[in-house]
């Protein structure tokens, strides 16, 4: 009986034994198998991280940072599930290690893509203290990747990578606007005549009483050239009795009078006309009628063609210069106040300006160099957004005129001007692309993610397929979105315009290899979509 017991026993040991040892085994393999499978994932997306850090293009690289970093991470966890310490570093060096390497030599450029981002929102806010305190995280990021990669020997980027991140910190940098009205003087009596007048200097505000009785203020200025000169005389009281109206005269050399302007009861005037030599101009002021008022300053201010303006931008040949894709936001404080700015596209292709963010009926003009006026102007009345569109337009320097009438004193907006730049670089979401020139490149068979800021936003996108099928996939979008896609030389080829949320595909036969644009916009009039067309999207082109 005992024998019996011991031969049970023994087989019931030996058939638990057999059956745990299947099941450990069982486990084992399926963790292995988790990990090496996550293990290839993770190869296959390095050596496509790899090859975009070789195409050094930094939107891209900072899109796909995150998906290689998040598939480390699980790939790290799930080889930490593999029985065996040799077989956990014989899988890590495999797979692992190599990514981290990818993923450490941009570190320190992703970081900085992203401060920079950060840097724009600041300046966009008008927030400078922000501004000066992340600048100097940009510089102490700096330095220490400098450190970072000396240690550690990581290959060198393309130039490209370090091209972007440089343009971009430096238009940060230098990003200024016109600074105007900061320099303000007192005339000094007497100044009754022309002999007697005061000497004035471009853009300096000057502040003037008619303190007796047929009193009247003569001041001159000095151009070194022929061009446009702009007096303003404003903060004059509102007093509708035409005898107490103020009169601004303007005077060549020669005394013989160019132009006037009278208030007629309006708190500000304006002159703008051509001077047409380098030389002595005189402005007079006087009230009508012989009146004084000994208690109200005037302010008076001349912008003309001189070597210092003082930041004023009030004519063209003080224009301010702007760069293409960047906001520029600015309060009038004076009225009636004109802005100029100046945009130079380097080559040959579309113009496209932008006027928004308003608190005052402003309207926005286009000129080219000779002075013409040019471009499909969309005027729309009060505060609503304006925008200028000129196609194929020529490397040349360009003018735009913001202007807000007689009562735009203390008013703002914003404005920008999208151009060809042969070497444009492109920020956290791919702007500036406002214009077909400087489309974004999109790497094939990639969903990015992008976004509409504004309703005035355009956004196009290049790719470079080989003849074949191209299938280009627009969804997940906030709001009714189009489709469209173009030829290398502006042809229309193909567009998808389905409504609301849906999904917007085109899939379109290339007959040969060569550069198509794709664009996507909000749909419908901008003057009457909501701010809901706001928001990201995502969009991928197919093609072999």
């Amino acid at each position: 009986m005992n024998k019996l017991v011991s031969i049970l026993t023994l087989i019931l040991l030996l058939w638990t034994n057999l059956f745990f040892s299947k099941n450990i085994s069982a486990a084992t393999n399926t963790e292995y198998v988790n990990a090496v499978n996550l293990g290839e994932q993770l190869k296959n997306t390095t050596e496509q991280y790899n090859q975009r850090i070789n195409e050094g293009e930094m939107v891209t690289l900072n899109f796909q940072y995150d998906s290689l970093s998040s598939l480390i991470s699980r790939t790290e966890k799930a080889i930490g599930k593999v029985p065996g310490h040799s077989v956990r570093k014989s899988l890590n060096e495999k797979y692992v290690n190599s990514a981290k390497i990818a993923r450490e030599r941009v570190i320190y450029e992703v970081s900085q893509f992203r401060l920079l981002n950060i840097l724009e929102g600041h300046l966009e806010e008008g927030n400078m203290t922000k501004l000066n305190d992340d600048l100097g995280k940009l510089n102490r990021l700096k330095s220490r990747a400098i450190e970072i990669k000396k240690a550690g020997g990581y290959a060198s980027l393309p130039f490209s990578v370090q091209r972007t991140l440089s343009q971009w910190e430096s238009d940060i940098r230098n990003h200024k606007l016109s600074t105007e009205n900061q320099v303000i003087e007192s005339e000094i009596e007497p100044n009754d005549t022309k002999d007697s007048a005061n000497l004035i200097h471009s853009g300096v505000i000057y502040k003037g009483r008619t303190s007796i009785y047929q009193d009247v203020d003569y001041y001159k200025f000095v151009t070194n050239g022929p061009g446009e000169i702009r007096i303003i005389l404003t903060d004059l009281p509102n007093d509708y009795y035409f005898m107490n109206d103020y009169v601004t005269e303007l005077y060549d050399r020669a005394g013989k009078r160019i132009s006037s302007a009278v208030t007629y009861g309006d708190p500000n005037e304006a002159i703008t006309v051509r001077g047409e030599y380098a030389g002595n101009y005189f402005v007079k002021v006087y009230r009508a009628g012989g009146n004084y008022d000994d208690q109200h300053e005037y302010k008076l201010k001349a912008t003309f063609k001189a070597d210092n303006s003082n930041g004023s931008n009030d004519t063209k040949e003080n224009a301010t210069p702007i760069e293409n894709g960047r906001y520029y936001q600015q309060t009038t404080e004076l009225a009636p106040d004109n802005d100029w700015y100046s945009i130079v596209p380097d080559s040959k292709g579309d113009l496209y300006v932008t006027l928004d963010n308003l608190s005052h009926d402003f309207e926005v003009f286009l000129y080219n160099n000779v002075g013409e006026q040019i471009g499909r102007r969309s005027p729309a009345a009060g505060n609503r957004p304006e925008t200028i569109y000129v196609e194929n337009a020529n490397a040349s320097t360009y003018y735009v005129l913001v202007s807000g009438g007689a009562n735009s004193k203390g008013y703002h907006y914003r404005l920008r001007a999208d151009f060809a730049k042969k070497d444009n670089y492109f920020t956290g979401l791919a702007e500036p692309n406002n214009v077909k020139n400087n489309a974004f490149p999109l790497i094939k068979n990639i969903s990015y993610e992008f976004k509409i800021e504004n309703k005035l936003d355009k956004d196009w996108f290049k790719i470079t397929p080989n003849a074949g099928t191209v299938k280009v996939v627009l969804d997940k979008m906030p709001a009714d979105y189009n489709l469209y896609v173009y030829d290398k030389y502006g042809t229309l080829l193909n567009f998808s315009i389905n409504t609301g949320q849906s999904k917007e595909e085109i899939v379109y036969n290339v007959q040969e290899k060569g550069t198509y644009f794709i664009q996507v916009i909000p749909a419908g009039d901008y003057l009457l979509n909501s701010d809901n067309i706001i928001g990201t999207y995502r969009l991928s082109a197919f093609y072999k």
